[in-house]
């Protein structure tokens, strides 16, 4: 790519989505960037097993958005399919409801609301209009929210903006998620479909703003994909470009403290040693960013992380012999109470007695992710963050049972008798392994109408110091994470 031309240096805490995407745009404005993660691997949350001729995605399983991630690529004049290439999914989600109706959502939108009218009996005109509406939800909200920084409600008053000020109302922001579904769906099962978007930061239909209905435009208008080789292949793709972009990475380097001199940051402590840079960018989880990272300092504390969390996984990675064609790739054994099920988790701070349960099946198109005769089961429930008193072993064994139970009442399949192989992901081991505070995969969770302010800012107080990530603005996911390094590389580079 040439000489770099920037003198400032840039270190980088983590080799994460975020992390890794932040450096690839960095590097392409002729920054000198270096890369310090603490585990073996890069990929962070995003990562794979492999055993017993089994591959599992250990964390995200759905893909949206891929244009974002596209754009990376494209803005080093690299052919994207070069590096790696996705499927669009048909169906996108079977769907298994209490009362033990079925329903499967086909890829496009057309059909998905001329079969959900027929299926649910509610006017075809009314799930046109939700889904137009989300569509006009993310068309607009998309440039003052998740393609800029936010870091207080004064951040969004700019002159481009006064439009958005006008259509408060229709984009649903001061209204709740639940009550917005009910009032334009109305059918039980419906609401609950839709409810289930929530989930995608973590958060509870019953307290996160409508604005959150903006994702069912990105499922069933741009479509939900499965990248060739697995999730993974997403994270190789990254770390393959900025390689070849002469980005530095130090693996088995953990991050002890960012050295900090006058409100400025100097550099960083790596295994004791200390690394020279003007500019860091922290991809690692803020509220741990701040505890450990800044500890000793005036920035030890910080007041986005008082806000109430996101929900945290339980996963059971099964590798189940047999093939069953009642499931396909994603997967939804919905609970009886919605309601319930949220107050438990959040309320209650306890693990559902009657979870969601999902089910992604990557076998199901990529064979070689299971032997023959197997698949590979992905199977996550949300539970609460954890408390320091959780004995996990304790409540995991007591979720494995209700999940293989209401497996095999819901769908007559019997896996402990087939399972071949397992292993797990709990609150405990992703904050050991991640740094993800109790176990909380996104951070703040969406409570009311300004969740959005209330996340940890791309940019700090500290000079030179900057976050980027899943716990911090505009939110998790792969697309929110690829945005926000976006914004992160462009408060960097005065953009």
């Amino acid at each position: 790519m040439g000489k770099k031309t920037k003198s400032q240096t840039v270190g980088i805490i983590g080799a994460g989505i975020g992390g890794m995407a932040t450096a690839i745009r960095l590097s392409l404005k002729g920054y000198n960037v270096s890369v310090y993660e603490s585990a073996l691997n890069f990929g962070g949350k995003l990562n794979e097993l492999q055993e017993n001729g089994f591959r599992f995605d250990k964390g995200p399983s759905l893909f949206t958005l891929p244009g974002l991630l596209d754009d990376l690529f494209r803005k080093a004049h690299k052919n994207p399919r070069n590096y790696f290439s996705y499927l669009r999914l048909d169906p996108i989600t079977r769907y298994f409801f209490a009362d033990g109706t079925q329903f499967t959502v086909p890829a496009k939108a057309e059909d998905f609301s001329k079969n959900a009218s027929d299926f649910f009996g509610v006017p075809q005109i009314n799930i046109d209009q939700y889904l137009k509406t989300a569509e006009y939800q993310f068309e607009t909200t998309k440039g003052p929210f998740l393609d800029s920084p936010i870091n207080s409600p004064l951040s969004v008053v700019r002159f481009e903006n006064i439009p958005l000020f006008f259509q408060l109302n229709k984009l649903g922001i001061f209204k709740n998620l639940h009550d917005e579904n009910k009032k334009k769906l109305k059918e039980k099962r419906l609401v609950q479909m839709f409810d289930r978007y929530a989930t995608y930061s973590g958060s509870s239909p019953y307290e996160a703003s409508a604005i959150l209905s903006q994702t069912a435009h990105l499922e069933h208008h741009v479509g939900a994909f499965l990248p060739v080789g697995g999730m993974y292949s997403i994270a190789k793709a990254l770390y393959r470009l900025a390689l070849e972009l002469g980005v530095d990475f130090h693996f088995d380097a953990k991050v002890d403290k960012v050295v900090t001199h006058l409100n400025k940051v100097k550099g960083l402590r790596v295994n004791e040693m200390t690394f020279n840079h003007q500019i860091v960018v922290c991809n690692a989880d803020n509220h741990y960013a701040y505890r450990h990272l800044l500890s000793g300092t005036d920035h030890a504390h910080d007041e986005f992380n008082k806000e109430p969390k996101s929900s945290a996984p339980l996963v059971f990675y099964w590798g189940v012999k047999g093939n069953y064609p009642q499931l396909d790739v994603h997967n939804i054994l919905f609970s009886d109470d919605y309601k319930k099920e949220f107050d438990e988790i959040f309320n209650q701070n306890q693990p559902p007695k009657d979870p969601t349960i999902y089910i992604n099946i990557t076998s199901k198109i990529v064979k070689s992710d299971a032997p023959e005769g197997h698949e590979n089961w992905f199977v996550m429930i949300n539970v609460p963050p954890r408390d320091h008193e959780d004995n996990w072993f304790s409540k995991r064994e007591q979720m494995r049972s209700i999940i293989l139970q209401k497996i095999k009442e819901r769908l007559g399949i019997d896996v402990l008798e087939n399972l071949v192989y397992e292993s797990h992901l709990d609150p405990y081991t992703l904050e050991k392994i991640n740094r993800a505070y109790r176990g909380s995969i996104y951070g703040n969770r969406s409570v009311g109408p300004w969740s959005v302010f209330k996340r940890q800012p791309n940019k700090t107080k500290v000079e030179g110091l900057y976050f980027v990530g899943g716990t911090v603005h505009p939110g998790g996911g792969i697309p929110l994470v690829l945005s926000s390094a976006k914004v992160t590389a462009n408060l960097i580079s005065g953009q």
